[in-house]
């Protein structure tokens, strides 16, 4: 179980349950981790995002979503998996080289606006894993993660993540591809996603992070 809360990030494993994700993600390239965030502190994000303004983003070639506009929330949510014990976890589950940094953004796919998300890899620039945590306490239709090796027949791995709070953390590769399949019904899909990176080291990510926040602020 790991718990990121405001004064850091609280872990326990019994010596069984971490080899049981260690196998899970070499097997699968995927695990799940439930109730990332404290339950507390997940609910005061959800009520400043349910009232944040949103912006359209083009993906080139990849997809269409939109992405919360919100400069300060995105920082802070960024500053709760900046943690130096988060990476070290897992580095522990996965096996990555040294973690130096995470980078994500705050996205929503809504059905029938042709937001999409098609195959590519996210492999490069530095990226070593992602992470897709679930921001949407009414459960949506489609939008589940699929990963699949490169010219591979037969059918994708499939990652569902409908409940709130519950994160997926998955393997980046050059022989890797994945998706977001198409949401459908009449909820949207609402995360936080992105990548841990070899670089740029901490420090130079937390102080990017508290000059946007300091930026959104002034504004």
């Amino acid at each position: 179980m790991i718990t990121i809360r405001k004064l850091g990030v609280e872990a326990s494993f019994s010596g069984q349950e971490l080899a049981d994700l260690q196998r899970q993600f070499q097997e699968n390239h995927f695990v799940r981790l439930p109730n990332l965030i404290d339950r507390a502190l997940l609910e005061e994000l959800y009520s400043q995002i349910t009232t944040a303004h949103w912006e359209n983003r083009v993906h080139d070639g990849i997809g269409i979503e939109v992405c919360l506009k919100d400069a300060g929330l995105v920082a802070l949510m960024n500053f709760l998996l900046n943690d130096q014990e988060l990476f070290q976890i897992i580095q522990k589950i996965t096996g990555c080289q040294t973690i130096g940094c995470f980078q994500g953004r705050v996205y929503r796919m809504i059905p029938s606006a042709g937001h999409y998300d098609s195959w590519h890899t996210d492999f490069g620039e530095d990226r070593l894993l992602a992470l897709s945590l679930n921001l949407g306490k009414e459960p949506y239709q489609g939008g589940a993660l699929q990963i699949q090796r490169n010219n591979a027949a037969g059918l994708p791995i499939e990652a569902p993540n409908i409940q709130f709070g519950h994160a997926v953390l998955f393997r980046l590769s050059a022989e890797l591809k994945h998706r977001v399949t198409k949401v459908e019904g009449d909820i949207p899909k609402t995360a936080f996603a992105g990548w841990f990176k070899s670089s740029p080291d901490l420090w130079s990510e937390l102080t990017e992070l508290s000059q946007l926040s300091q930026a959104q602020s002034a504004s």
